[in-house]
């Protein structure tokens, strides 16, 4: 036996891998974590069980049996970890300023701004942009292929809105989405909310954009 079964472990549940090796007498079964034996806390027997697995916990594992009258024999499980977004603001400190309520952006009327959004999430699924209760898009993406953004069209002309989105970095799961405008009405200003889900769990973020005078 010399072979990798992929299998697929969800974030927060109890996950369990079981060397598939039998005989009599008993093999000795170690358990390896990336390589690295697991006998620092005392990981034996055919049955390994990780408890609230994590995004983290997502690396090979490997079992070894050894037997008399056999040579020994090894089976790998590589789990894909699925797990719900993570929002976070991908903004610049020297323009937003950070509270215990919130991140707000001070900018004057005309001027152009940008807010971002950096989302962590396995599957990505959907990404919706709002301003107060109103909606303003929902933006797609499954996999390799292009975003697909469905914009409100009920807005006046003075929500002249761009919204993007973009892998940065596909091997941790991690996305970037942004809406970019000119501040020229006053019902630009206010609060957007950037809401991430899929089918384990949603997360949200909100940046305030104020008036500023003078």
């Amino acid at each position: 036996m010399d072979n990798t079964t992929s299998f697929t472990a969800v974030e927060g549940t109890n996950v369990m891998m079981t060397c598939p090796v039998y005989g009599r007498p008993e093999p000795d079964i170690k358990w390896y974590i990336s390589s690295n034996p697991l006998t620092d806390i005392g990981i034996s027997g055919s049955v390994l069980e990780i408890r609230n697995f994590t995004r983290d916990c997502g690396v090979p594992y490997m079992c070894i049996a050894k037997h008399n009258f056999t040579k020994s024999l090894n089976h790998t499980w590589k789990p894909i970890t699925k797990f719900p977004p993570d929002v976070t603001a991908n903004v610049d400190l020297h323009k937003f300023n950070r509270t215990s309520e919130g991140i707000y952006f001070s900018a004057k009327f005309s001027d152009e701004f940008k807010i971002s959004c950096k989302i962590t999430a396995n599957p990505f699924y959907n990404v919706t942009w709002t301003k107060g209760d109103t909606w303003l898009a929902n933006i797609t993406y499954m996999d390799k292929n292009m975003p697909s953004i469905n914009s409100n069209t009920d807005l006046s002309i003075s929500y002249d809105f761009t919204f993007y989105l973009k892998p940065i970095n596909l091997s941790e799961h991690i996305h970037n989405t942004s809406i970019s405008s000119r501040l020229i009405d006053p019902d630009v200003f206010g609060e957007y909310r950037c809401i991430a889900s899929n089918e384990y769990g949603n997360d949200e973020q909100i940046i305030n954009i104020i008036q500023k005078f003078g």
